[in-house]
């Protein structure tokens, strides 16, 4: 067998961290902007010049920013937060900025220098709405519950609470913590606020961190996810009394749901990058209140639903599962070539779905190839870059040393998944048949570990 090869690209996570809303005017000019810049400027360390409305004119102009169609944010009152000028080219213009303060409102101005130039693609990968997935530490690890918790805390319990229409309106962490005097009184750790707009959709959504049991991690502070009528990410920002935090943002194009770029900003630097789509994505997380969020944001709905199954890892000496029991559940518009899916895991209350997404089908001529046998690598990061390769079920024993380093599930006489270990991957191929037929007619191929990808196999006889 051929070896697996790695990845060329790095996904970049843009967990929670998105935005924007294209209008053709901003509020600006009615906006109650601090007309007094005189005296100490609080900003005179950072990237940002104070302005008021007749110099945020000539700032415009002097970065050649007047005549753009500015990308506009504002909040959940409809008060001007940001406005981007920028030419979409080259990335090249400026921003303002608008601050609260206790005089009214403080206007930003901050330059943004073009497209930041990175070595690895930023990958948009559907970051759910309904996820309460925490991003902490220096090196930026994102998980349902910290690692840590679970060494510095006790007890550790979550609870959902939900409005009269069924909504999702709150998430609770609470749990124990450990002291050198004994265990503290239950409280809670981590909680996330959903606020709904008028026509149903979710519109805010808020973290809070308990100060003592984050006192060791960098969460970033409290933050504000606030979004649009399209349950779409507008903007990210750090809630820190008296200090103007972090702030992210995405910007898309019309009413699509992945966004074309990402601008970062802090009190020092503002960095815009693009994000680039790609055809074979397999590491979506999708919380079980979030599967509607989902399909939404992929383009598909429930009825979309071509295939689910259900089946039970057993562990031997040379395999260590990390779920006992899954479900695959698929979706696919054949008219659109689009299609989704994601993995649950019964009975484990901790875990959230793991999500994919792909583009096309590609036909498989089993007048060459045998069908349960062919399979798909991923030689970079686009569904373009596959290599065919194949292994039929037969052949299998003498590939491997280990009886238990692949697996072939069976329904009767029909074959319906084979697993296969692979070098830092592995390899599952799900088959799909129609009716009675005894030969199926789809297969889903899943690559997950070092490298990563989803592809759906149709077979011609």
């Amino acid at each position: 067998m051929k070896k697996v090869v790695a990845s060329k690209k790095r996904i970049v996570c843009l967990y929670g961290f998105l935005c924007v809303l294209w209008l053709a005017g901003c509020g600006r000019k009615t906006a109650p902007v601090s007309e007094d810049v005189a005296g100490e400027n609080p900003y005179e360390r950072s990237m940002y010049v104070l302005l008021d409305g007749d110099s945020a004119e000539e700032y415009l102009e002097s970065h050649s920013a007047g005549s753009e169609t500015p990308v506009c944010y504002y909040d959940l009152e409809g008060m001007p937060k940001l406005e981007l000028y920028y030419d979409r080219e080259t990335g090249c213009g400026c921003g303002l900025r608008y601050v609260r303060t206790e005089n009214g409102m403080d206007l930003l101005g901050f330059p943004i220098e073009g497209y930041e130039r990175k070595l690895q693609s930023t990958y948009w990968n559907f970051p759910n709405p309904y996820s309460t997935q925490i991003v902490y530490g220096e090196a930026r690890r994102i998980d349902r519950i910290p690692e840590f918790l679970y060494r510095t805390t006790t007890g550790l319990e979550e609870r959902y609470m939900y409005d009269s229409e069924n909504r999702l309106c709150a998430y609770h962490l609470t749990g124990r913590l450990k002291t050198e005097e004994g265990e503290r009184e239950e409280k809670a750790l981590f909680t996330v606020s959903f606020l709904y707009g008028e026509n149903g959709t979710l519109q805010e959504k808020i973290y809070q961190f308990d100060e003592e049991a984050f006192r060791h991690e960098d969460v970033g502070g409290n933050q504000r996810f606030v979004y649009d009528g399209l349950e779409r990410l507008l903007y990210v920002e750090e809630m820190k009394p008296g200090v103007m935090g972090e702030c992210h943002c995405l910007i898309y194009e019309g009413e699509s749901m992945i966004p074309t770029a990402h601008l970062y900003l802090s009190a020092n630097f503002a960095l815009l990058e693009c994000i680039e789509e790609q055809d074979c994505h397999n590491r979506v997380e999708v919380p079980r209140d979030g599967v509607d969020a989902f399909l939404h944001q992929v383009g598909l709905s429930r009825e979309d639903k071509l295939h689910e199954y259900q089946w039970h890892n057993e562990s031997s000496a040379h395999t260590a599962w990390s779920h006992s029991d899954e479900v695959l559940t698929l979706y696919y518009d054949p008219e659109r070539e689009l299609g989704c899916g994601y993995r649950d895991y019964p009975g484990e209350a901790f875990e959230d779905m793991s999500g994919f997404v792909f583009k096309g089908c590609m036909e498989i001529n089993c007048a060459q190839y045998d069908p349960y046998g062919v399979f798909a690598r991923y030689e970079g990061d686009s569904a373009e870059e596959i290599e065919l390769d194949e292994l039929p079920p037969e052949k299998l024993p003498d590939a491997y040393a280990h009886e238990d380093m692949y697996i072939c599930e069976y329904d009767g006489e029909r074959l319906m998944r084979i697993w296969m270990y692979g070098t830092g991957s592995e390899t599952e191929k799900f088959f799909i048949y129609e009716g009675d037929n005894d030969m199926p007619s789809y297969c889903l191929n899943l690559i997950s570990g070092v490298t990563h990808g989803a592809t759906l196999f149709k077979f011609t006889y």
